[in-house]
């Protein structure tokens, strides 16, 4: 598995480094923008600045979300598409297809770890430069948020890719289990990291991880006609 890590990792500095690069550059302008122009209050801006909160038209905000989803989501569909597209056929003749999977997700989780990190330390550097000590008043709430934060994007990662990969089943226990979360996952925007129980969050985790077990323990096949 570790070999399987390094390659990732070597793969995502040659081929996706500037896309991960430009992505983070996206929302560090954008946090820098609303922690400069803002004025509702240094909590809502902190917020704000990390895409955990915004109000209608609040366009950047958003999009500060949405690229902090997006570019996950297209990481481990990529990760995976590359060892399949270029193995196709002797990929898991030497290593089983569950170690592989997990080398995937732990390459994923560790790329939004070191992600959303360098944002939050930005974001806090930021805000308290504006906004005197107001990390040093909110530490507590402020490692919550991030530990929330990187749960909900990992969570919201794992789901679409299992819709990836569960496209045209017929499954329909599995497809109803997945709607259920993403119902859950995907309306409550206003705060929606903040909001959410950190329980529910790894609880929603847990369940992704049985329904992805299940699927590659059940389905391999399926799972490989998918990139053919």
């Amino acid at each position: 598995m570790k070999y399987l890590m390094v390659s990732d990792f070597n793969y995502i500095k040659r081929i996706r480094l500037r896309l991960l690069l430009v992505s983070f550059m996206i929302v560090v302008i954008g946090s820098f923008f609303k922690v400069t122009t803002g004025y509702l209050g240094s909590d809502y801006i902190f917020y704000a600045a990390l895409g955990l909160k915004f109000e209608m038209y609040d366009i950047i905000s958003f999009l500060i979300f949405l690229i902090q989803q997006i570019i996950f989501i297209i990481l481990i569909i990529d990760l995976v598409s590359n060892d399949i597209i270029k193995n196709m056929t002797n990929i898991f003749l030497r290593i089983d297809i569950r170690k592989w999977m997990m080398s995937k997700l732990i390459t994923t989780f560790a790329l939004i770890l070191s992600f959303k990190t360098f944002v939050y330390l930005f974001v806090v550097n930021s805000t308290s430069l504006f906004y005197s000590n107001y990390y040093l008043n909110n530490i507590g709430n402020t490692v919550i948020w991030y530990l929330k934060d990187i749960l909900y994007t990992f969570d919201i990662s794992l789901l679409f890719f299992l819709f990836y990969i569960v496209a045209g089943e017929k499954n329909k226990i599995v497809l109803i289990i997945m709607l259920g979360i993403f119902l859950y996952l995907i309306p409550n925007l206003n705060m929606f990291a903040v909001d959410m129980n950190f329980i529910m969050l790894i609880f929603i985790l847990i369940i992704l991880f049985v329904l992805f077990t299940i699927i590659l323990k059940l389905r391999k096949e399926n799972f490989l006609e998918r990139w053919k």
